[in-house]
């Protein structure tokens, strides 16, 4: 018999690995695998866990792993390994019996693992699963099979410093004329700052009408992509203005963003906000003299 336990954790997806196989160890101590099926199995001794290789999740999962091991009396080994290694050695690893009993992935990854064998479906009970939203444990089933728990939901959002923008915008076309008004490239100054991926365009592209694939009763329709239709093509065209006229520097990331937002460097900061999912269920706004969140 296998051991599954789960482990609450940060990251962007919690996922069961093949874990070291315990049902080998299992057979040797019961080898008429007498035990009553439907039992509970036995605590293992310890668990391994690969973590992201950063130092502030790491400290915060050091944290949870210590409460865990006094609750429980089961040790946690940890395993600091950036998301790419992870990704690459569970392929390994996990077939081989030497992987983790849990590691971390993006939940767009759960049907992939699945399909290989590197994720164990989860068997939880109601009051287990009342402690995350609908869509966040929907982004990790796969054909009906929950595969991992969430600890982190993302989603974009704007912040807006109130003491440069006195009304949050609540078009495009407001953006477009803050940026306009408030930007001093040559002072690292920005009205509204985005970056240049399709993660970020995704808001323009849809606020137009475009969108990525068609729903119908079944779900999403892949026959139906809506990325080459009027509003999509719009709305690209207006994220791709906000560079060609000089209003946002092509080469600007995230960490620069974050760092002029925080200097009071710019007006409307278009940026991804995580909400821990084991925390907190429902979403908190948050006002402070400086900011406000903009969903």
């Amino acid at each position: 018999m296998k051991y599954h336990y789960g482990l609450i954790a940060t990251g962007c997806l919690l996922l069961m690995a093949c874990a070291p196989d315990r049902e080998e160890e299992a057979s040797v101590e019961d080898p008429d695998n007498t035990e009553s099926e439907g039992a509970e199995p036995d605590k293992p001794d310890q668990l391994h866990m690969w973590i992201h290789d950063n130092d502030e999740q790491a400290n915060a999962i050091e944290d949870m792993a210590s409460q865990y091991t006094e609750a429980t009396g089961i040790e946690v080994q940890l395993t600091r390994m950036n998301y790419d290694d992870q990704a690459e050695n569970i392929a390994l690893d996990g077939p081989a019996g030497t992987g983790p009993d849990i590691y971390f992935k993006p939940h767009d990854y759960t049907g992939e693992l699945a399909v290989q064998s590197l994720a164990e479906p989860l068997d939880l009970d109601e009051e287990q699963l009342e402690r995350f939203t609908p869509e966040s444990l929907q982004a990790m089933t796969y054909e009906g099979e929950l595969y991992g728990l969430p600890f982190v939901s993302e989603t974009a959002a704007l912040l807006y410093n109130v003491e440069l923008v006195e009304e949050a915008p609540e078009t495009i076309e407001d953006l477009l004329l803050i940026a306009e008004e408030l930007t001093d490239a040559g002072n690292d100054e920005y009205g509204f700052l985005t970056v240049p991926i399709y993660y970020y365009s995704h808001s323009f592209i849809t606020g137009y009408g475009g969108y990525i694939f068609g729903e119908n009763e079944s779900g999403y329709d892949v026959g139906d992509v809506g990325l080459a239709n009027d509003g999509a093509i719009e709305g690209a065209k207006r994220f791709q203005s906000l560079f060609e006229d000089g209003l946002i520097p092509s080469s600007i990331n995230p960490e620069i963003q974050d760092g002029l937002f925080a200097e009071g460097k710019i007006g409307v900061s278009h940026t991804v906000l995580g909400i821990s999912t084991l925390m907190v269920k429902p979403l908190v706004r948050r006002t402070c003299a400086q900011l406000r969140f903009l969903f």
